[in-house]
């Protein structure tokens, strides 16, 4: 399993879907200074991790089985 920090997921992902920190937000209901928070390293709370993940059509997943 590759491992990456949440922060650089979610721009790689927003990237890849060619949406904007702008757009992202106001599909996921967030501001564009958390989005860009969370891109920089921030940590974040769950439930805007999950907003994310929703907005961005991927699998949100809490805690690891190894």
């Amino acid at each position: 399993m590759i491992k990456i920090k949440f922060g650089d997921f979610i721009k790689k992902e927003r990237s890849k879907q060619g949406l904007s920190m702008y757009r992202l937000s106001i599909i996921a209901g967030v501001s564009r200074k958390s989005i860009m928070d969370i891109e920089n390293g921030i940590d974040t709370r769950l439930c805007m991790a999950e907003k994310l993940c929703k907005a961005l059509r991927v699998r949100f997943v809490v805690g690891d089985k190894e």
